[in-house]
């Protein structure tokens, strides 16, 4: 599976662009882990395009795909949702290691701390 997303990543950053190139790595760098902030708990993204968490207490389950090098979500179990797309931005620290990752929609960003 690893050998798949790296192929992607090299497709995606030749034809669609710097943007979708860098959300593709961004993704491929927090793919199964655990992501957290003050009302999500255990959220993870998946290779096979799922995602899970827990928000305030409901679980949620849906769907994510990349899309014009954004990060686009459906929730589909427990809290259901519109399909959104939102801009990724890294959060590293000074060795350059992926420490969180900012969800971008519109004024409201969303931080997610990696675990």
């Amino acid at each position: 599976m690893g050998n798949l997303l790296t192929i992607i990543g090299i497709v995606t950053s030749l034809c669609c662009g710097p943007a979708l190139a860098e959300t593709s790595e961004t993704v491929q760098e927090i793919l199964g882990r655990t992501m957290e902030n003050g009302n999500v708990k255990n959220a993870h993204i998946y290779a096979d395009g799922t995602l899970d968490g827990v928000f305030n207490g409901i679980s949620y389950a849906g769907n994510w795909s990349l899309d014009g090098g954004k990060f686009c979500r459906e929730l589909t179990r427990g809290l259901v949702g519109e399909r959104t797309c939102l801009e990724l931005a890294p959060v590293r620290d000074l060795t350059g290691a992926l420490t969180a990752v900012d969800f971008l929609a519109s004024d409201v960003v969303t931080r997610f701390e990696l675990r």
